[in-house]
């Protein structure tokens, strides 16, 4: 389980670290099939052949692009989770960050749908993550036996990822993770 920022973001340095922001910026823009390696070396200003002794292809630095935001979205979650004290708000101001956020920026930049593509293994392993953080926080205001906080936390993920197809807006997405914060809270007393 992950439990420290050391441990989910993961360690850029120097080169790999530039490489991956400016990807992220490319990725964002044009997707992952209309962004070339050539694309990603000129974005951060170096040549491509420069590129493959840090990622061997345009997938492997897709994949760090992802996990990277990934870790820095959970990173910031969990450091200003204690500002909420109860179960109903921790996981309003943690849903509401994860979800909200991935849907206005794919509603800003429609190629970076694929960015939140679930049949990409490195945004299964982001969701995996939230999971995680998700039944640790059921764990720690959920003292039922009968309730198994981290398959409760695996349904709310997949409930909460399936909110974005349906959303009509963002006012919508809101309002449809509060009314599942309110029944699955309610549920829980």
């Amino acid at each position: 389980m992950m439990t420290k920022t050391s441990e989910t973001t993961p360690h850029y340095t120097g080169k790999r670290e530039a490489i991956v922001d400016a990807a992220a910026i490319v990725f964002a823009r044009y997707g992952f099939a209309r962004t070339s390696m050539a694309d990603l070396a000129q974005a951060v200003g170096m040549s491509r052949t420069a590129l493959y002794p840090l990622f061997r292809n345009k997938s492997d630095v897709f994949d760090a692009v992802i996990r990277h935001a990934v870790a820095k979205t959970i990173a910031a979650i969990r450091q200003e989770l204690d500002q909420h004290e109860t179960l109903d708000a921790k996981l309003r101001f943690a849903l509401v960050d994860w979800i909200v956020r991935g849907y206005e920026f794919v509603h800003a930049m429609p190629d970076a749908r694929d960015l939140f593509d679930y049949s990409v293994p490195a945004v299964q392993e982001a969701y995996t993550a939230m999971e995680a953080l998700l039944a640790e926080i059921l764990a720690a205001h959920v003292d039922r036996p009968d309730v198994d906080v981290r398959l409760l936390a695996r349904i709310m993920t997949a409930t909460f990822r399936s909110l974005k197809e349906v959303a009509v807006d963002t006012a919508d997405l809101r309002r449809m993770i509060d009314l599942e914060i309110t029944v699955i809270v309610a549920a829980l007393r």
